[in-house]
């Protein structure tokens, strides 16, 4: 954890510069940054751990140094082409502020609900070892419909901010709408492709047959219905790209923390059924993605000048 921290600030610097490319309405750059430093990442990794013979503590310099060297390309990119002069930085403390106000929300919704995700390891912990072991699998697995869609609505953010800057809010709206099919369309086809695959899918982690079949029922309970999350990081992502930052936290952290919890604790109080646990995920999806829709149909902040 030692060694790891100290890429965080290169981890911010890096996220900062991305953001920029991103907000210029270049996507790919940053793409390809990461892309090298992930080969980067995989080959050090096995050189370090392979002559270091550190283990762990191996991989951790090896993340590190593919953070510096993210970093350290983009703030060069961001020099070469211009954008940024070193002699010209400084603070601008009005828009500080204005990124605080914006940013702030949604960093702390974001360390709530990994911090309401315990109350759900907690119920996890209480079944066997199989199920233990599903859900580790079942958690890497999801990571093909979960980093896509932040992704879709980072990129509706990133819309939606010039848009609305630029008041042409009937972009905002078909924007909208595209990224909403595109999303709901990736959810199913995935869906339908992993539940169909889902022993060959799991069987990549694990051989026990047990854990397969576990890994089997959550997928079940859960991805079939993982296209509500869809709307839940759309519409915020949207809402906060037009400058509203605090009501789609509030919605987001009622929804996953409070609302998950007080499920959560219902469930296990009628049976000690895995099922009842994966259940909670798409109900609290469904409800978050209803209040994040029924605040932005009702707003007005789309006929307002920009923030």
């Amino acid at each position: 954890m030692q060694v790891f921290f100290l890429g965080l600030t290169f981890m911010l610097v890096f996220n900062m510069a991305a953001g920029v490319m991103r907000a210029l309405g270049n996507s790919q750059t940053p793409m390809l940054i990461q892309l090298v430093c992930g080969i980067i990442h995989v080959v050090t990794n096995y050189l370090f751990i392979t002559y270091m013979n550190n283990g762990v503590l191996a991989v951790a310099w090896s993340s590190v140094l593919s953070q510096v060297l993210s970093a350290i390309i983009a703030v060069y990119y961001l020099l070469h082409d211009g954008v940024i002069s070193i002699p010209k930085l400084a603070v601008d403390r009005p828009l500080m502020r204005e990124i605080i106000r914006i940013g702030l929300p949604a960093g702390l919704q974001g360390v709530v609900v990994t911090l309401s995700n315990v109350f759900v390891q907690y119920f996890i912990n209480g079944f066997d070892v199989v199920a233990i072991a599903a859900f580790t699998a079942y958690y890497r697995i999801e990571l093909l419909f979960y980093m896509p869609l932040v992704a879709l609505g980072q990129a509706m953010m990133t819309f939606t901010g010039q848009n609305v800057g630029a008041r042409l809010y009937d972009r905002v709206k078909s924007g909208l709408r595209t990224t909403l099919i595109f999303g709901v369309g990736y959810s199913l086809v995935l869906a339908a492709i992993l539940l169909y695959f889902g022993r060959e899918t799991f069987g990549v982690f694990y051989s026990d047959p047990a854990v397969i079949d576990m890994g089997v029922t959550i997928i079940w309970v859960s991805f079939p219905f993982y296209f509500f999350y869809v709307f839940l990081e759309v519409f915020a992502d949207t809402l906060r790209g037009g400058g509203l930052s605090d009501v789609p936290m509030y919605i987001v952290l009622f929804n996953q923390c409070l609302l998950r919890t007080l499920i959560l604790f219902g469930f296990m109080q009628l049976a000690h059924d895995i099922r009842l646990l994966v259940a909670v995920y798409p109900i609290t999806w469904g409800t978050a993605g209803a209040m994040l829709y029924w605040y932005y149909r009702k707003g007005t902040w789309m006929t307002q000048p920009p923030v």
